[in-house]
């Protein structure tokens, strides 16, 4: 079955962004929500074959953090933090 990418990333971005806010904001631990929204998206990521890609000259690792704070403190709507993962998502390319 040949599948669109772009499909896949518009069904599998929702459901990840989700989990993301759910965690970041869940505060099922005392400490460490938003770090591990952080490993557990990126793991989904990973075992999808797809990457989080800076926009541009952006510092991923600072953008991911400072985005992490800003769900956590409501600063972003569901389709809001849809849209920021949407637009930083790729699929990962093979070693050469």
């Amino acid at each position: 079955m040949i599948q669109s990418n772009v499909v896949n990333v518009v069904i599998e971005v929702p459901s990840r962004a989700g989990l993301f806010e759910a965690v970041a904001t869940g505060h099922g631990f005392n400490d460490g929500n938003k770090r591990t929204a952080v490993i557990l998206t990126d793991l989904l990521l990973s075992e999808s074959g797809r990457v989080l890609e800076s926009i541009g000259e952006e510092d991923l690792d600072k953008a991911v953090e400072e985005f992490a704070v800003e769900v956590v403190n409501h600063e972003h709507g569901f389709d809001q933090i849809v849209a920021w993962f949407k637009a930083r998502i790729r699929l990962e390319r093979p070693n050469e």
